[in-house]
């Protein structure tokens, strides 16, 4: 059996883990068929699609570390991306939709 050299949770180059806020562990994606950010988001948004159902793309913000606050921009190719392994997620941020909000909102009396 041939291991990378980063040992078992290292990303190959054809794959990156991504924690989305909130969940419990990093899931991973395949590089491939992505060339942009912005794709990369559809398919964690397709994954994920439980968590993310109400939440709109552009509400979806992808970070290089938990900790880091800028973002990456929507239209950065794949390919640049450093990072996002096992140990070191990427880490995808958004804001719930406030249901309750709308509803209080929308409420008739």
């Amino acid at each position: 059996l041939t291991r990378f050299a980063g040992g078992m949770g290292s990303t190959g180059p054809g794959a990156l883990w991504i924690k989305v806020k909130g969940g419990k562990r990093p899931i991973k994606i395949h590089r491939n068929g992505h060339e942009d950010v912005d794709s990369l988001l559809k398919r964690v948004k397709a994954e994920v699609r439980m968590k993310l159902a109400d939440v709109d793309l552009d509400d979806l913000q992808l970070f290089p570390r938990e900790t880091v606050k800028e973002p990456m921009a929507a239209n950065m190719d794949v390919s640049e991306i450093s990072g996002g392994n096992f140990e070191e997620p990427l880490y995808l941020n958004f804001d719930a939709p406030s249901t309750n909000a709308e509803k209080k909102f929308f409420r008739v009396r």
